[in-house]
């Protein structure tokens, strides 16, 4: 190798005149020549410096231990016309042997066991327009329903995850490939970090849903019974979109923003969502729960619940409930419900605020750790001996105008 300098493997190339010998000074041409030889070795590409001949980056630029398992489609289209959601192929037509859409895969083999790396990508291709349209409620034949029963996907049942004080409240959906090393087919799910999809009774398709609800349920698109031949196999995120549910656990598409799409993970990670009142345990027009008494309610145009999921399952959480309406009852701990549920053993639930009760009491709050599946979370806040902690009880948010609560926690759901 001619030159004298320290190769690294840290280029990023994009196609026109990277480099090119004999510019600029007059040991150009030195750094030409190793430039060259090491990129040779590294991607086999011998580059001439001549316009639009950069090689371009691909998997094989990075160590395949590190690479997120995020696919790449190609000649493909994400539509919602009527309620039914699509891929199509660039032409607007369905995918066929002929036409394929194509996902080109992370260095990661496509046969069980799952996830084992290779030495190249892996191009996929799927053929059937059976396996890449969904429809929701709004359209003639929701995929979500069977027999007038949807499936709740582990949210609370009979209850829509409707808005509040304006914002929408939308539940953030990964488009998935997953495939069984013979057919891919196109899932959603709740869940923004699946590698492997479930067992068979949390997998849906059209007209059957799951047969057990949990937030990590996969819907497929198709007509298809799949549910043992697609479990357990390997599968790669490849779009996000935005669903909403009613109170017949039903669920409908948003419409396409910017943030949604191919490729485009905004929802997890970058949206901030609204979480409803009277779901995942908690009492109907609340965001809590009590196990013996009354759950306040609270001002919703002067309250705020948020949180962002993160593509790792991180849920971030802040939170202000502002001027009780319906006063809290009962010495029992108030238990706050969250958007989701807690599925790891280890402690994973941090987070600290403040709290006033009608008597004007202040105080900075705790947050209790919870055991592992837990549907919400409860508090404690310092009392008037500094060394013992009280639990956040009904009682404590009472009408009187100037009842809050409010802080922020952060946990693994996924």
């Amino acid at each position: 190798m001619a030159g004298n300098f320290v190769r690294v493997r840290s280029y990023i190339y994009i196609n026109g005149n990277v480099i090119q010998a004999l510019e600029n000074n007059t040991n150009e041409n030195n750094i030409f020549e190793g430039h060259n030889s090491s990129m040779n070795e590294l991607t086999g590409h011998q580059h001439t410096g001549a316009p639009g001949d950069a090689p371009l980056l691909d998997q094989r630029s990075f160590d395949s231990t590190k690479v997120f398992g995020v696919a790449g489609l190609q000649n493909a289209i994400l539509k919602l016309t009527a309620g039914r959601l699509t891929l199509t192929t660039k032409a607007g037509t369905a995918p066929s042997a002929t036409d394929p859409i194509r996902a080109t895969l992370p260095i990661i083999a496509i046969n069980n066991p799952p996830n084992v790396y290779t030495s190249t990508p892996t191009t996929i291709s799927i053929e059937s327009a059976d396996h890449v349209t969904i429809d929701d409620a709004s359209s003639a034949d929701s995929f979500f329903v069977s027999g007038g029963t949807g499936s709740p996907m582990g949210t609370t049942a009979g209850r829509a995850w409707s808005s509040f004080g304006g914002f929408t409240t939308d539940v953030p959906i990964m488009g998935y490939v997953c495939t069984d090393g013979v057919t891919p087919i196109v899932f959603l799910s709740r869940q923004p970090n699946l590698t492997v999809t479930p067992g068979s009774t949390l997998i849906g398709y059209k007209n059957s849903p799951p047969a057990v609800s949990a937030q990590s349920n996969i819907f497929a698109f198709t007509a298809t019974d799949i549910r043992t031949s697609h479990s357990g196999v390997s599968c790669w995120p490849i779009f996000s979109v935005r669903m909403t549910k009613n109170a017949s656990d039903d669920w409908t598409f948003s419409l396409l923003d910017a943030s949604d799409g191919i490729g485009v993970f905004f929802n997890f990670g970058g949206r901030i969502l609204a979480m409803p009142s009277g779901q995942n345990g908690a009492a109907a027009g609340s965001w809590f729960s009590v196990a013996a008494g009354t759950a306040p309610t609270y001002n919703t145009a002067l309250s705020r619940y948020f949180y962002l999921i993160d593509m790792n399952g991180m849920i971030h959480v802040d939170f202000l409930f502002n001027t009780t309406v319906v006063a809290g009852v009962g010495a029992n701990p108030l238990t706050l419900g969250l958007p989701i549920f807690r599925t790891l053993t280890i402690p994973a639930i941090f987070g600290s605020g403040q709290i006033q009760n009608g008597a004007g009491l202040q105080s900075h709050m705790l947050v209790k750790y919870d055991a592992s599946g837990s549907t919400g979370i409860t508090f404690f806040y310092q009392s008037t001996i500094v060394t013992a902690l009280t639990a956040v009880q009904g009682v404590d948010q009472n009408a009187g105008g100037n009842s809050f609560l409010y802080g922020s926690l952060i946990y693994r759901g996924f």
